[in-house]
């Protein structure tokens, strides 16, 4: 393949990456505001929202599946290191 098409291949996967760790953020944010109101409305006496718990738990994978290729592409996991 000539090194022109793998360079453009190589961006777009980068870009596509890019798109998943901004993904993998947004999750964390909203992750965090979900848990942020629940604890608040448990305390007000409002009884909470009972699925926050469920949805974090797979807010937890998703965001995993999500940003592990953005790190391991740019050496930023701890189990790699750069040569």
């Amino acid at each position: 393949m000539p090194a022109a098409i793998v360079e453009r291949l190589s961006r777009a996967y980068g870009r596509v990456l890019d798109l998943m760790m901004l993904a993998a953020s947004a999750l964390i944010f909203v992750m965090t505001m979900v848990i942020g109101a629940d604890v608040l409305l448990r305390n007000i006496g409002a009884g909470g929202l009972p699925w926050s718990a469920e949805i974090s738990e797979d807010v937890i994978y998703l965001v995993t599946l999500l940003a592990a290729p953005w790190l391991l592409r740019g050496a930023a996991h701890p189990g790699r290191h750069r040569a």
